[in-house]
């Protein structure tokens, strides 16, 4: 293919697309190459990234069509260096765990109505659950695990006996940390089956969040009406804080998905839920750690010997801090600058040109403006 003459080149009259593509993309590989970057201006860019999607097109075709082996060398070898500068990477932008650490806060941040919206229709299902067992312990019974002891229609003492149930140590070690990796495993399906029901529009998600609402306002009715309400909290919270922080917050991404599907803005449903992905991807990984903390939390303080008054000061410390962890850890500046600086030519945004556009870059020379 090569290059074409400089008279042929004036003229406009190249023998084929191929070597109109080449003779506008070879400069701006050269220059790029030699200078850099930032040697390239706005225009030429944009020119690049059309050139590239052009100059892949005419290989694919001549791949299709078995075109000449030298022909497909030279547009391979073109399409290669071009695909190295638009999506090529610099050794600033790997990323770190201080960086996911603290992508994950901001993910919430970011999405913050839906966790908000998720939390409300949590609380709306505890009271109903409250209320509805307080006014009718026979509607209440039905919320209750099967083969529990515990119902409404449950003594004081046996009540009062699952919660001291392991405090003195006859849970060993082992059965504890089984008991943490059972835990962590029912968490994380009901956290997924929440998170990916956003494909659903959302419907099981919201089903999900007001019937586990239910759930544990039906269980605290039993405990406040045998005036057990502070013991069942000191039970409860210290994991439950951190358990239903993570299945809320991947229900409130439930949430979201449904919302990119529904209004989907000036996209594609299909092209928000991409433009979104790494962002869901961040909330998801970051919730899923919370989950084995709180199985972990579980298994060992809730069958600790650890007092009531010790157990909700543990609670409060923890949502204090989560508290603390999603409004205030954010990424430094510093980072931000140079993760930005490092992103490819692709990872910046470069619109991929329309059918009239590339046609533009193959018209002769002379005939553009």
């Amino acid at each position: 293919m090569g290059k074409p003459s400089s008279d042929k080149a004036e003229r406009g009259g190249f023998s084929s697309p191929e070597e109109q593509l080449a003779a506008q993309l070879q400069p701006l590989l050269d220059l790029a190459e030699r200078k850099g970057l930032r040697a390239l201006k706005g225009e030429q860019v944009l020119q690049l990234g059309a050139l590239h999607r052009a100059i892949g097109t005419q290989l694919a075709k001549a791949r299709a069509f078995r075109g000449s082996a030298r022909s497909q060398a030279e547009l391979n070898a073109l399409f290669a260096r071009s695909h190295n500068l638009l999506y090529g990477k610099s050794a600033a932008g790997s990323s770190s765990l201080f960086d996911f650490v603290a992508r994950f806060p901001a993910v919430v941040r970011k999405t913050w109505p839906f966790h908000l919206a998720s939390l409300i229709l949590f609380v709306l299902g505890a009271l109903y659950g409250y209320l509805g067992t307080r006014a009718d312990p026979e509607w209440g019974a039905q919320f209750f695990l099967p083969g529990d002891p515990r119902s409404p229609f449950s003594d004081r003492g046996t009540l009062l006996n699952v919660l001291l149930m392991g405090r003195e140590g006859e849970l060993g070690i082992g059965v504890k940390s089984f008991f943490a990796s059972i835990l962590w495993i029912h968490n994380t399906k009901v956290a997924l089956v929440s998170f990916f029901s956003g494909l659903l529009l959302g419907i099981p998600t919201l089903y999900l969040i007001f019937s586990n609402g239910i759930t544990l306002g039906a269980y605290t009715e039993v405990y406040v009406s045998h005036e057990l309400g502070r013991s069942w909290f000191a039970w409860v919270l210290p994991h439950g804080v951190t358990e239903l922080g993570a299945i809320l917050l991947l229900s409130g991404a439930g949430l979201w998905i449904a919302w990119l599907l529904i209004f989907p803005g000036d996209r594609t449903r299909l092209g928000a839920l991409r433009h979104e992905s790494s962002s869901m991807l961040a909330l998801a990984l970051g919730a899923f750690p919370m989950l084995l903390v709180a199985g972990l939390l579980e298994s060992f303080l809730r069958q600790s010997s650890a007092s009531d008054s010790f157990r909700l000061g543990f609670a409060a410390v923890s949502f204090v801090l989560w508290l603390l962890f999603f409004l205030l850890v954010r990424p430094s500046q510093s980072r931000i600058r140079n993760r930005l600086q490092a992103r490819s030519l692709a990872e910046k945004t470069i619109p991929l040109p329309e059918d009239e556009d590339l046609l533009a870059w193959l018209a002769p020379r002379e005939k553009r403006v």
